[in-house]
């Protein structure tokens, strides 16, 4: 009976370190990209509101604009991530009525599939809808989404959007003020579903934080290029994170649009090249002509 005993025991100690092993191997095989995503409206901006996404992602990805003409609803361009010649989901873009989304990924909850999840959400939302609160008044399109966080803005809101992996939604919206985020949930009534945040997203929105808190507001878009370019932090937790090593994570592109009240809106750009040792900037007015010429 003892050596039964002493067996079982041994038995037990391998199945504890066998999941204990699992455990660090699914940390530390999370998604493999992490993105700083803005937002401002009303009287935090001179004219009408400001978004703005760093996309960041391994080194040998890059990024591309493309201008989507939709079978049905409405055109829009948007800033794809490639790995060679194969295109990812969409990060960020723009419709022709002025309707943005941008996206960050979920990193602090385990990977896992989803049945019933609705494939590339931005797209739907960019070819679908003219204004935020249209997008927001279909809830049940986010609940069935996989585990992600939209922000979404028109000439007057801007609304952040965290889902969960069991399909709960919670959505913040603004006329007025800021919002931001990285790649963990904040919402009070979400925070539990965190399984492990790591020290790049707590530090990178502590950082995005205080840049908004203490730059002078109202914001421009040029104040918020100015932010996008941000390394001041010591270590790599950066809202620009350079390029060390084509297999560590960097800012591959900065996406910012200005959607004024009146006027025309405007897209900033810049990618950075694989080696991170050269910049490409764009200046883009999305006005009437664009939506029908597209890129050229």
């Amino acid at each position: 009976m003892e050596r039964i005993g002493s067996i079982m025991n041994k038995l037990k100690i391998g199945f504890i370190l066998i999941i204990l092993c699992y455990v660090v191997f699914v940390y530390k095989n999370l998604p493999l990209s992490a993105c700083t995503i803005w937002a401002a409206a009303g009287t935090s901006t001179k004219n009408g509101t400001l978004i703005a996404k760093n996309h960041d992602a391994e080194s040998y990805k890059h990024d591309e604009l493309r201008f989507v003409v939709p079978k049905t609803g409405f055109k829009f361009l948007g800033l794809f991530p490639f790995l060679k010649e194969k295109a990812f989901e969409l990060a960020a873009g723009i419709n022709e009525k002025g309707l943005v989304v941008v996206s960050a990924n979920v990193e602090s909850v385990r990977p896992a599939r989803t049945k019933s999840s609705i494939k590339n959400l931005s797209e739907k939302i960019l070819s679908d809808f003219e204004t935020v609160d249209a997008a927001i008044s279909n809830k049940e399109i986010f609940s069935k989404s996989k585990p992600i966080f939209y922000m979404i803005a028109d000439s007057k809101k801007i609304s952040l959007i965290e889902i969960t992996q069991s399909g709960a939604v919670a959505i913040i919206t603004k006329n007025n003020g800021v919002l931001y985020h990285t790649n963990h949930y904040t919402h009070e009534s979400l925070y539990g579903f965190n399984q492990h945040i790591s020290k790049s997203s707590e530090a990178r929105l502590d950082i995005i934080e205080l840049l908004l808190d203490t730059a002078c507001s109202p914001f421009t878009i040029d104040d918020f290029v100015e932010i996008s370019e941000d390394h001041s932090d010591e270590s790599d937790e950066n809202i620009w994170r350079a390029v060390q090593s084509k297999k560590k994570i960097s800012t591959r592109a900065s996406w910012i649009v200005s959607l004024p009240k009146t006027g025309i809106p405007e897209l900033y750009i810049k990618f950075i090249s694989e080696d991170g040792k050269d910049e490409y900037t764009l200046n883009i007015l999305l006005d009437h002509p664009f939506w029908i010429d597209g890129l050229k």
